[in-house]
């Protein structure tokens, strides 16, 4: 199968120097990230297969989204432009932001903030123009944040187990399907058929900590069932002791 990479129009680590921080695209694990920080990021990527000629294109940039303490919900300096319009490539994926104003634009990063504990979502549009385009996104897990004392810039670590990640869901606007970001430690996948009208709105929403959300991993799932059981098992042994003693013959419980 042909591998074709679109040329690249603006780098990923070009997109955050621009919003002030370069220093998000670093990979080293750096322990003095808490976690499940209130600041994060995450990235989207999208692939698009093209059945006629047996190629896969890929997106020039990921979609960046997360929370930090110096960004707002609406427009600010975290949050790029894209160069041109994403509806004439093979493979795209943008924040199409249509109420900003002067603003107005496709963005190839979208970064809200930290205040409150409300439900955050953050909405996307894959293009291609590709017929019946062939649509992957993956996803690279999630990085938590945490300033430097005294310096500019941000400590990054990926962290595959951090409640952020557990609470997010990507939702298909379009058929209302959810996947998950990750399950049982595994990060997962989309893949569907765009169809003739080259383009596909999705989000990336946050679930509240409340909502019955998947184990972090396989082997905590297991620890945590088998304690249940014991416990069950336990009442159960309880509830049969009690009978017993007060099963006194007819009399009244001694």
């Amino acid at each position: 199968m042909k591998t074709i990479n679109n040329k690249i129009i603006l780098s990923l680590a070009a997109v955050l120097v621009m919003g002030g921080f370069s220093t998000l695209l670093a990979r080293d694990n750096k322990p003095s990230v808490p976690k499940n920080s209130k600041e994060w990021y995450m990235s989207t990527r999208v692939s698009v297969y093209d059945r006629a000629s047996d190629t896969t294109h890929n997106g020039t940039n990921p979609a960046v989204f997360g929370k930090l303490s110096v960004s707002r919900d609406g427009y600010d300096v975290n949050d790029v432009l894209a160069f041109g319009s994403a509806a004439n490539l093979k493979a795209e994926v943008v924040f199409v932001q249509s109420s900003w104003g002067e603003r107005t634009g496709e963005y190839v990063s979208d970064y809200h903030d930290t205040n409150g504990g409300k439900k955050d979502s953050w909405t996307m549009t894959v293009f291609s123009s590709v017929p019946n385009a062939e649509v992957t996104l993956t996803w690279d897990g999630l990085y938590e944040l945490q300033s430097k004392k005294g310096q500019s810039g941000w400590d990054e670590a990926k962290n595959l187990q951090s409640d952020n990640l557990e609470n997010l869901v990507l939702v298909d606007t379009e058929t209302g399907k959810k996947i998950d970001a990750v399950t049982n430690g595994e990060l997962g996948t989309y893949s569907f058929t765009m169809g003739a009208g080259g383009s596909r709105t999705l989000a990336w929403q946050e679930e509240s900590a409340s909502n019955a959300r998947p184990p972090k991993s396989l082997e905590t799932y297991i620890k945590v069932k088998q304690k249940e059981e014991k416990q069950k098992a336990e009442n159960a042994a309880k509830e049969a002791a009690k009978v017993s003693k007060n099963n006194n013959f007819g009399l009244p419980p001694m």
